[in-house]
């Protein structure tokens, strides 16, 4: 496996210090601090931190930004939001936590206008056998950069009944200019191969590999309890001229499904990396110092935290 000296382009998503807000009637954005470099990759080449996924605080170039909603107290309401709020505030991604009276299931319906709120997440750690809780945590991936956001809180308890938050909405930072004007082109790809899906799933369905590659931070894929052996193949239809790749691992609250290192291999020939992707909150971006013609790209995990290791985003990046 040869290595590649490109430069890396690290894009921050983990949580970071939050200034913590409560305000009943003035939405109110704060600044706070601090990014972190990425670790350097194998192959020698120098870190580069760049406005990409609109994480928190250095993903756009913006500082991490948090608004509060307030609590939502709703006269003879059997359940109570509290503290709704969102936090790391990048351009392409934010956080919305609350905690609510009583035990119930964590949901934020989204969208671009208040009366059209057509999109829904829910927090990943929920457990599905078990998703009652009090304090909630919700990301919002793939937001449009630049754009006001608009959302509710919704929470179902244990005997079915549904509550709804009052309506909330913040802007996303704008894109940064430092940001590579690179195309993905992974998504027009298929899945050729994959170690495993989680549970036996098709690549279509929940956990399938497609999810590694349909662009969106908010599906992942997930082995079956691959650990180091994880690894899938892109069909991309025809070959690309590729100049770099982007990747962020999934990962367990208990710290396990974590890629920390992986390479690439082109048309079954030409390998490049390794490349050290150690933070699973990071989106990594890996610029190659030698463009590479292929059709098929074959992803492989090196070093992992073991259990059922994937992947939230491979990219594939083409120049526009």
């Amino acid at each position: 496996m040869s290595a590649d000296p490109g430069v890396v382009l690290a894009v921050d998503l983990r949580p970071m210090r939050i200034v913590p807000l409560r305000s009943l009637s003035v939405a109110v954005l704060v600044a706070a601090c601090a990014s972190d470099r990425a670790r350097p990759p194998a192959d020698g080449s120098s870190p580069l931190e760049i406005a990409d996924a609109g994480a928190a605080g250095s993903a756009d170039g913006a500082t991490e930004r948090g608004l509060a909603c307030g609590d939502v107290d709703l006269p003879g309401a059997g359940v109570s939001f509290i503290g709704l709020r969102v936090d790391e505030i990048g351009s392409r991604r934010a956080v919305v936590r609350f905690e609510t009276s009583e035990p119930t299931t964590c949901e934020v319906e989204w969208g671009l206008a208040p009366d059209a709120l057509d999109r829904a997440a829910s927090d990943p750690d929920m457990d599905p056998d078990n998703p009652y809780a009090v304090g909630h945590e919700v990301p919002l991936e793939d937001l449009p950069p630049g754009t006001t956001i608009h959302f509710r809180a919704r929470a179902t308890t244990p005997g079915g009944m549904t509550w709804f938050s009052d309506g909330c909405a913040f802007p996303t930072a704008p894109s940064s200019p430092n940001e590579p004007a690179w195309v993905n082109v992974a998504p027009m790809g298929m899945i050729a191969g994959r170690s495993s899906n989680f549970g036996g799933a098709a690549d279509q369905e929940t956990w399938g590999a497609a999810a590694a590659i349909d662009g969106m931070m908010a599906t992942e894929w997930s082995s079956n309890g691959d650990g180091d052996g994880a690894w899938l193949t892109v069909d991309l239809g025809r070959p690309y001229t590729l100049v770099g790749s982007g990747f962020c691992s999934r990962k367990m609250t208990d710290g396990t499904s974590i890629v920390r290192s992986i390479e690439l291999t082109f048309d079954g020939a030409d390998g490049r990396g390794p490349y050290q992707t150690p933070n699973p909150d990071h989106a990594y971006k890996f610029g190659f110092t030698r463009p590479v013609v292929a059709r098929q790209v074959r992803l492989d995990a090196l070093t992992t935290s073991g259990g059922n290791t994937g992947v939230k985003e491979l990219e594939l990046f083409v120049l526009p």
